[in-house]
């Protein structure tokens, strides 16, 4: 995809502001590591362009000590230059799409378990947690999410919705899981606003992978 996306920031497809953000944006969470200088020299200082750069250059980087020690840097730095209080859950987010076991739990416990995550920001965690290409590190977390769908009913509707539809995995799973999500979304003590969230999302979730058998 960011092959595409730079190829029309190059042409003439990108005249409109509004597009060349739609482009930038999409480069910029898609881009290769070869690709990134390019993708950053055309989103020069705009913060939530960086804010995507870093998530995408932690997903693919290195994630040894000397690796997370550079992004540590490059994530305060931003942090710094970013005038926006609600930065830190972008660094939350950067954090979370490392590939690595340990940022994984760390991730899934800010944002399912402590809940610490606010509202606003966490689909943005949430998708940098289910990084496509990472299936065998978030493996285990799907049934985690199931297992605790009897918990988020007593939250209130408005956070138990954002917790079933942005935690729902699509990384990490079989061709099993629409029917398990389904079948745990019916079972005892789960509310009847996360039941419709999470049959919603299987459902959407099984048309996709019959698609890609296609």
């Amino acid at each position: 995809m960011a092959t595409t996306c730079l190829d029309l920031l190059r042409g003439d497809g990108a005249g409109d502001p509004a597009v060349r953000t739609s482009l930038l944006r999409a480069a910029a969470r898609t881009a290769g590591p070869d690709q990134a200088p390019e993708v950053a020299s055309l989103a020069g200082d705009v913060p939530d362009l960086r804010w995507r750069l870093l998530t995408r250059a932690a997903a693919v980087g290195a994630s040894d000590d000397e690796g997370v020690a550079e992004a540590e840097r490059a994530i305060a730095a931003l942090l710094a230059d970013d005038p926006d209080p609600d930065a830190v859950w972008r660094a939350t987010a950067v954090r979370a799409a490392r590939p690595t076991a340990e940022a994984k739990a760390e991730a899934w416990a800010a944002l399912a378990e402590r809940r610490e995550v606010p509202q606003p920001a966490l689909p943005a965690v949430a998708q940098a947690f289910w990084t496509p290409g990472q299936d065998e590190l978030v493996r285990d977390y799907p049934q985690r999410y199931l297992d605790l769908l009897p918990e988020w009913g007593s939250l209130g509707m408005l956070q138990s919705m954002v917790l079933a539809l942005g935690l729902f995995p699509r990384v990490g799973v079989g061709a099993d899981f629409p029917d398990r999500a389904s079948t745990a979304a019916v079972g005892a003590g789960v509310s009847p606003i996360v039941s419709t969230a999470v049959r919603g999302e299987a459902d959407r979730l099984q048309r996709m992978l019959r698609a890609r058998d296609l």
